[in-house]
């Protein structure tokens, strides 16, 4: 019995080396940053000027249920999911609105077995790198006096971005890291009509970026081979 207790722990622990070598996808559930300039409330994107609001009024966005896919073969960065905010007055938005972001960055990128990447500073905006924000309540906030549900804001990367486990700006926060990502971004100021990138009309103000924190997921087919290694361990601790 012993020899075969060996014998599965052995065979759990290189399946599991194996399928983490070769897993393509690393990914991380994503949070807000607690050292964001708007202090509170906290958040993980920033846009400011959006709607014609000038470059000194903040909108800042909320985390709700974001997550983050590294494509470690393709070499590709996919952020997704729901999050809410509106213009930030600090310490609160007087008024909130429901969104769902999707954005890729798929160019000029470096990306590294652990997950970890890094996009080079192209001098300004790389419109090959971009998403959608898109609104999800029911209001109108570019004043035509229609619904703007499920009309979308344009996202471009702009001068770079990355994710690393540097802990970045989070000394003097408890919990905080060590993993975290930034990135700089340009946006349209009002919905857009197409999701052709390059046909936008793009602002850049300097609060404008991601600033979060990542938590690494467990890859499943690894953690399922984990998982039943403890379980014939249990499972033969019961038979004795």
């Amino acid at each position: 019995m012993i020899k075969n207790l060996k014998k599965l722990l052995a065979i759990s622990a290189i399946a599991f080396a194996s399928i983490s070598s070769h897993a393509t996808i690393v990914s991380f559930d994503l949070a807000d940053h607690p050292d964001g300039n708007q202090a509170l409330p906290t958040y993980g994107l920033r846009l400011d000027g959006l709607f014609g609001s000038g470059s000194s009024t903040e909108w800042t966005f909320t985390f709700d249920n974001m997550r983050m896919d590294v494509d470690t073969t393709l070499g590709t960065a996919h952020i997704y999911g729901t999050l809410h905010g509106g213009i930030d007055t600090g310490p609160t938005r007087p008024t909130e609105y429901d969104w769902y972001v999707d954005f890729l960055y798929s160019d000029n990128i470096i990306v590294n077995p652990d997950g970890s990447w890094s996009v080079s500073d192209s001098g300004g905006d790389n419109t090959a790198n971009w998403g959608l924000l898109t609104l999800l309540s029911d209001v109108d906030l570019n004043g035509d006096n229609l619904s703007d549900m499920n009309s979308s804001i344009g996202l471009v990367e702009h001068m770079g971005g990355r994710l690393d486990d540097d802990s970045h700006r989070c000394n003097g926060h408890a919990g905080c890291g060590p993993w975290v990502g930034i990135g700089w971004l340009s946006a349209t100021m009002d919905f857009v009509q197409s999701n052709d990138s390059s046909n936008w009309n793009l602002t850049h103000h300097n609060a404008m970026d991601w600033l979060y924190q990542a938590t690494p997921v467990p890859e499943p087919g690894s953690l399922f081979i984990l998982l039943s290694g403890i379980a014939g361990l249990a499972a033969y601790r019961k038979r004795r």
